[in-house]
């Protein structure tokens, strides 16, 4: 009966041990899983930062080559016209 009783008080023991190496499983694997939810959130938000900082450079080029082309177009018609003006002038002048 003593061994019994001891084997029992053993068992008990052994049970509660894991049922408290259980708990912190538990708790350390949601931990875990709060910390990898964070993380997914903090990545979901870079990346679509990304995407939209990748939009706002796309039509900020997209308006630079506009600009660029105006720019172009005044230049040539800077051009021409001191080209016509200074034929105007030879012409003015002779």
């Amino acid at each position: 009966m003593l061994i019994s009783s001891l084997r029992l008080e053993k068992a008990q023991e052994e049970n509660r041990t894991v049922a408290v190496e259980k708990q912190n499983l538990e708790l350390k694997m949601r931990d875990e899983i709060s910390g990898a939810k964070t993380e997914a959130h903090r990545l979901r938000e870079l990346r679509e930062g990304a995407e939209c900082e990748l939009s706002r450079l796309k039509y900020a080029e997209e308006e630079l080559v506009q600009v660029e082309l105006y720019l172009l177009h005044l230049n040539t018609t800077c051009k021409h016209k001191h080209h016509y003006s200074n034929v105007s002038m030879r012409f003015i002048s002779s």
